[in-house]
């Protein structure tokens, strides 16, 4: 049996739902990518499953990408950037809502322990309160948008784990 035929053999999976879902997403926004640079009226840059993805939150996202891309871009890269921009925040958005569909959770103690093993905010071997609020200082985050970042990150890394939990591949796919 295919993989193909696995994937429609088993709809009901998980994993196949959310494989299903993602592609669904990406290819409805691969077509709108010619209004992304001109903005959305209503202050929304998408709509991805009813849930708004704020203009203001892709404009200062889109700001970060370019900081991190350096200066002096032509505007065809600008262009460029804004749009993996753009398709990123709607895959996490998917990823995001699957997660919380399935029950799947962050708790306020798995956040504090990924936040302290970060060596920035380390001072001699250890979790410096000063070294961690100074180093959001230079990355120009506040402390809460960092920790809604580290909870979001942590999260999509457990809807991936339970996607990878959920693939079996054949050797005999593998071989093909």
């Amino acid at each position: 049996m295919s993989l193909i035929e696995k994937m429609r053999n088993s709809t009901e999976s998980t994993s196949t739902r959310f494989l299903i879902i993602l592609v669904g997403v990406i290819f409805a926004f691969a077509g709108g990518r010619s209004a992304r640079g001109q903005g959305c009226a209503g202050g929304m840059a998408a709509t991805v499953n009813g849930e708004t993805i704020a203009l203001a939150d892709f404009e200062q996202e889109v700001r970060r990408d370019y900081q991190r891309a350096g200066s002096g871009l032509a505007d065809d890269k600008k262009a460029e950037i804004a749009g993996l921009t753009l398709d990123r925040m709607v895959q996490k958005a998917v990823v995001m809502q699957e997660a919380k569909r399935l029950g799947l959770a962050v708790s306020s103690d798995e956040i504090a322990r990924e936040i302290k093993k970060e060596e920035l905010f380390q001072k001699d071997g250890k979790f410096d309160e000063k070294a961690y609020l100074d180093g959001l200082d230079k990355i120009g985050l506040s402390r809460a948008d960092f920790e809604k970042d580290t909870h979001d990150r942590l999260l999509i890394l457990k809807m991936q784990d339970l996607v990878a939990r959920g693939a079996v591949v054949t050797n005999t796919e593998v071989r093909r």
